[in-house]
């Protein structure tokens, strides 16, 4: 059987890229989408701040600033 992984995207390091494939939270996933940041989006960890506080991402061509809270909810491909 084929069993499909997936991780978060704070589990990135800076440079790191991915795909995101959903969100673990339906009320975060409303506030990223409106964000910008949609399922299927190509995404690249930028940096992390220090003690994990906030996370740096660039997703078509914009960049954003999550806090970890909302980094722990976005899916990706393992």
């Amino acid at each position: 059987m084929n069993m499909i992984t997936y991780r978060s995207i704070a589990n990135l390091r800076a440079g790191e890229k991915s795909t995101i494939v959903g969100f673990a939270d339906d009320n975060i996933a409303s506030k990223l989408i409106e964000m910008g940041l949609f399922p299927g989006s190509d995404v690249t960890m930028v940096r992390k701040a220090p003690f994990g506080g906030v996370f740096y991402l660039k997703v078509a061509g914009n960049n954003f600033a999550i806090r970890k809270e909302e980094a722990n909810c976005i899916k990706i491909k393992e």
